[in-house]
């Protein structure tokens, strides 16, 4: 990978973590450096599960979808502006 400032996603089931990280140069001694990390309860089941409980109403599903989206989206805006 280059050099500089990588946001890192990682999504489970039940839980996402987010990071903040910047890559140095490549050498032996390279480094990793964390600048912000975030975990929420936010993950695949929630998807899952608001699939399970609107089956048939598109609506109430992309409502739901919506709404876990700004979740997720404010979470990751916070940690890449501490980061």
């Amino acid at each position: 990978m280059d050099p500089g400032m990588y946001m890192i996603v990682d999504m489970g089931a039940g839980t996402t973590e987010i990071s903040v990280n910047h890559l140095g140069e490549r050498h032996a001694d390279q480094k990793v450096l964390c600048y912000a990390d975030e975990s929420i309860r936010f993950g695949g089941d929630d998807f899952s599960k608001i699939e399970d409980d609107f089956r048939g109403n598109a609506d109430a599903i992309g409502y739901h979808h919506q709404q876990l989206l700004q979740k997720f989206l404010k979470t990751f805006n916070s940690t890449w502006a501490c980061g």
